[in-house]
C-alpha cells in the first residue's frame, strides 16, 4: 500500500529502475514508529508498470512479481529469469516424486531428484527439454539422485536454488559470478 508505505524498485547499484525494468523491491514502513523497517529488502524482485490504477486512485502498480533473490538464475549475459511453473511441469514427469533445480555457476545446473520409479531417459529428456525452454542452451545439465530433498530451515521447500551471487558483474570483458557463503 503505497499509502502507508514507501516502495521503491531498485537495481543492484541502488539506483531506481525505469518501468518494465527488473528490480528488488524495498519498502520503508511510514505508520510503524515502535520498530520501523526503513529500506527493507524484501528478496523480491518486481517490474513497476507504467499503469496507474484503475480504481482512479493513482497509486502505482506493479507489473510482475518475477520471484525471490535466490530463486532468479542468470544466463552467462547476466538476463534473470525464474522457471514459472516448473513444479507443475515436472509433476507431468514420469518417475520423479521431489525435485530441485540447483544453479551452481553461470553455465552449469543440477537436478536433484527423488525418483518415484525407474527413470526412462524419456523423462530425463523431458526434464532437460523443460529446463533449456525457459532459461536457453547456455547450461550444462547435471542429475543427481537423492532419497530425499529436504525443506528450508524456515519450513520451505525451495524447487529452484541459485547458488550463485546474483550480483554477475563484468571483469576484464568476461562475465564471471561469486559464489555465496
Amino acid at each position: 500500500s503505497a499509502e502507508t508505505n514507501y516502495v521503491e524498485v531498485l537495481d543492484e547499484d541502488d539506483q531506481p529502475v525505469a518501468d518494465g525494468q527488473l528490480g528488488s523491491l524495498v519498502v520503508t514502513n511510514l505508520t510503524n514508529y515502535v520498530f520501523p523497517f526503513i529500506r527493507y529488502r524484501l528478496g523480491d524482485y518486481v517490474r513497476v508498470s507504467s499503469r496507474q490504477c484503475a480504481c482512479g486512485r493513482g497509486e502505482p502498480l506493479l507489473e510482475t512479481v518475477e520471484g525471490r533473490h535466490h530463486d532468479l538464475f542468470v544466463s552467462p549475459d547476466g538476463y534473470r529469469t525464474a522457471l514459472w511453473g516448473l513444479d507443475r511441469q515436472f509433476k507431468e514427469i514420469e518417475g520423479v516424486r521431489k525435485f530441485q533445480v540447483v544453479q551452481k555457476s553461470l553455465d552449469h545446473i543440477v537436478v536433484k531428484l527423488v525418483k518415484d520409479g525407474p527413470l526412462a531417459q524419456a523423462s530425463r529428456d523431458a526434464i532437460e527439454h523443460v529446463i533449456r525452454l525457459g532459461l536457453g542452451d547456455y547450461f550444462r545439465i547435471d542429475f543427481e539422485f537423492h532419497d530425499d530433498i529436504p525443506v528450508e530451515r524456515s519450513g520451505k521447500y525451495r524447487y529452484m536454488v541459485c547458488e550463485i551471487d546474483q550480483n554477475v558483474r563484468e571483469h576484464d570483458g568476461q562475465q564471471s559470478c561469486t559464489p555465496m557463503g
